[in-house]
């Protein structure tokens, strides 16, 4: 079976992290929700990107609502 996703990685125009940034995926099969957290172990490192599983539907609409409140469609 098909199964298919796709991982966000949020950065600002100088490249850092953005914490308090919310994605959402909407598609057929309902909306996923993510948000992106700054923070993390001691002397570790973790996948900064925000993962969304899209099964065999891989049309949807993707956006992006910044800390500031703007949002990206």
């Amino acid at each position: 079976p098909d199964a298919h996703w796709i991982g966000v990685k949020l950065t600002d125009r100088t490249g850092a992290c953005v914490a308090g940034a919310k994605v959402k995926w909407e598609s057929r099969g309902g909306t996923q929700t993510r948000f992106a957290v700054a923070g993390g172990s001691f002397a570790s490192s973790g996948d900064r990107r925000l993962l969304f599983g899209l099964g065999g539907d891989t049309t949807g609409k993707l956006t992006v609502t910044w800390p500031d409140g703007s949002e990206q469609a």
